[in-house]
């Protein structure tokens, strides 16, 4: 049947700024990227604790493969929570390896469904070249736009663990990667969404 867009409150809202600490290292991946449908709405099409959404929105890049069902936030979205989940991510460089298992973890780090949300999703690539010395740390803002719709803000940062020769070569190659990530999440959104409200099945 048609896929239905789950409903949190409010509904109707002025838009709101969340507030963004830049750090020098930080690259703005995307910048107040307008999502048709309001805050709680997105919210839980992303972080809901129906996580289909998700799944589709991961899945949708066709070099993602092998992904694990994603769970729902523990203890709970609004308390906080974080939750942990895997795929493999197939490479398109013409050196080093064809594809990496990418870990996750996804982190509520501020919830207001009145004002803003903040989800820190932390990427580890264990099998690229110095995989083990850096993890991808983006922040995903979700606040209140125009007319009752969502604006994304995507920031991201490459978090070192130890030093690599590789350094600037990872750290280009890891926000171009984000930039395309956070293109299929807010493809996939809007297709749900324009698809909810004309009432046609999502496939």
């Amino acid at each position: 049947g048609p896929m239905t867009l789950p409903k949190m409150e409010p509904s109707s809202h002025a838009p709101t700024e969340p507030d963004i600490q830049k750090d020098k290292d930080d690259s703005i991946i995307r910048e107040n990227e307008n999502i048709p449908a309001p805050l709680g709405t997105v919210v839980q099409l992303l972080f809901g604790s129906n996580t289909e959404y998700m799944q589709k929105v991961i899945t949708r890049d066709k070099n993602n493969v092998n992904v694990e069902t994603i769970p729902k936030f523990t203890p709970s979205l609004v308390e906080g929570g974080s939750r942990h989940y895997e795929y493999t991510k197939k490479l398109n460089n013409s050196i080093g390896p064809k594809q990496t298992k990418c870990l996750l973890t996804e982190s509520i780090e501020h919830m207001d469904i009145n004002n803003y949300v903040l989800v820190t999703q932390t990427t580890k690539t264990p099998d690229v070249p110095s995989g083990s010395n850096f993890a991808v740390e983006s922040k995903i803002f979700l606040f209140w736009g125009q007319h009752d719709t969502t604006n994304m803000t995507v920031i991201t940062k490459i978090n070192w663990t130890s030093k690599s020769f590789l350094k600037g070569a990872i750290e280009k190659g890891s926000v171009e990667g984000q930039k395309v990530s956070v293109d299929y999440m807010l493809s996939e959104l809007r297709d749900i969404i324009s698809r909810a409200k004309s009432k046609k099945p999502v496939k």
